[in-house]
């Protein structure tokens, strides 16, 4: 009886050994198949439309007609967006093979990793910044004319990436290239320095750049986000009340573009939280891991391995998708951006594959044109992609009669004034 107790426990024993061993199998096989998504399918599609978008943003946000401070921030935002999304997709080289046999690439990651992180943080700080100067713009408007000026926040925007670039230099003494020997040869390979890993480093720096970059910005975000869509709501009912019939127009369309402004920042900071909230919390528990020297099996490295990855693809959604909401929510940056990207390109595209219908051909000519027995003729052209400040004027191609046979003849912008003028009764002796 007791042998055949033994012999159920021994079973027992070795049918969960082997459940936990094909736990661990299956946890590293998840682990290369996240990667091989995550690194090679999904982050080079998304840097792609990150880097295209902001790039898009930042020509539109910088033009003339779209000077404010609130833009200024935005772009600032998008190049540091930009400059992140670059810098992490070096990073994902690592997961190919090709890098294996490069030391330049080897000798680059520790100083692309902190350029990354130098991004993020400012990244992070404008985006704080931007929401407290949305706050101040909407909850006291007559000091937010006063300081919230795009002088005073390009001042900013240096200040503060000045400091992110500061506060994160340390981390470029925390990785180091080494050789190591392995099957018969030599590889690179990197590793933490002994400054990287003294308790004071890990207590006094790691926290601080936690608490700086990641808590206290969230906390922020959170609370400056709620305060904005309340007075924003608040705003609403009291404007509805105290707009009299006689300026109602003017100033329901100016509290218009203002709440489709704050409206796109709320937008913005609430997808930045979505964002980075689950890097956070993955960010928190690692450092509690450390700290409380909690046993790392191979299941769990693994585990903290691909919610880190999942953590990364959603940052790099974050620096990506800003130009999505800019399109979706604000009316301005749309036709702006339709009236220097799109229109121009389509106008140009447009006259390069096509000749433009006929619609009249007049005479004109002078006498010393008459002398040489050439002809002018004045060609109206059709052209629908005129703006709205010409749309008075009417579009003429000029030229003699070999000219407009050949297609040679030039196209020019008319008054009516002066096409009147122009075909008026030859006054010249």
């Amino acid at each position: 009886m007791n042998n055949s107790r033994k012999l159920a426990m021994l079973d027992m024993v070795n049918s969960t050994v082997s459940i936990m061993t094909q736990v661990i199998v299956d946890n590293a096989s998840d682990l290369a198949r996240t990667r091989y998504i995550v690194q090679k399918l999904l982050v080079p599609f998304i840097v792609t439309l990150g880097v295209t978008g902001n790039i898009l943003s930042i020509i539109v946000l910088t033009r003339r007609s779209m000077k404010s401070s609130t833009n200024c921030y935005l772009s600032a935002l998008s190049a540091f967006d930009c400059l992140y999304l670059i810098f992490s997709f070096t990073l994902s080289f690592k997961h190919y093979d090709f890098t294996k046999d490069l030391p330049n690439y080897w000798h680059w990651f520790p100083t692309g990793r902190v350029l990354t992180d130098m991004a993020a943080n400012v990244s992070v700080i404008l985006t704080v910044t931007f929401t407290v100067e949305r706050y101040i713009g909407v909850v006291h408007p007559m000091k937010g004319r006063q300081l919230c000026t795009p002088q005073r926040a390009k001042h900013i925007i240096c200040g503060v990436a000045v400091m992110a670039v500061i506060c994160t230099l340390p981390e470029f003494c925390e990785l180091e290239v080494v050789e190591v020997f392995e099957n018969n040869k030599t590889r690179l390979a990197l590793q933490y320095t002994e400054f990287a890993t003294s308790y004071s480093y890990q207590i006094g720096f790691y926290w601080f750049l936690v608490t700086f970059f990641t808590i206290i910005p969230l906390i922020s975000l959170c609370f400056f986000n709620g305060l904005l869509i309340s007075t924003v709501v608040k705003a609403n009912k009291i404007r509805r009340q105290m707009t009299t019939a006689s300026n109602r127009h003017l100033t329901e369309r100016h509290n218009r573009d203002q709440h489709k402004i704050t409206k796109m920042l709320i937008m913005v900071v609430l997808v930045f939280l979505v964002c980075q909230f689950p890097g956070a919390i993955l960010l928190m528990y690692r450092t509690y891991l450390e700290l409380a020297e909690v046993e790392m099996t191979k299941h769990r490295r693994n585990s903290i391995l691909i919610a880190g990855n999942l953590t990364n693809l959603l940052l790099q959604i974050n620096a990506s998708i800003n130009f999505i909401l800019y399109s979706l929510i604000s009316t301005k940056f749309r036709r702006v951006f339709c009236r220097t990207v799109c229109y121009r390109n389509i106008a140009q595209f447009a006259q390069s594959l096509r000749k433009p219908s006929r619609t009249e051909l007049s005479p004109y000519s002078k006498s010393k044109s008459r002398d040489r027995g050439d002809t002018f003729y004045l060609q109206r052209w059709k052209n629908p992609m005129v703006r709205k400040s010409n749309r008075e004027c009417i579009n003429y191609s000029i030229g003699t009669d070999g000219l407009h046979a050949n297609g040679h003849a030039k196209h020019i912008i008319l008054s009516p004034s002066f096409c009147s003028a122009m075909y008026a009764p030859d006054s010249d002796p």
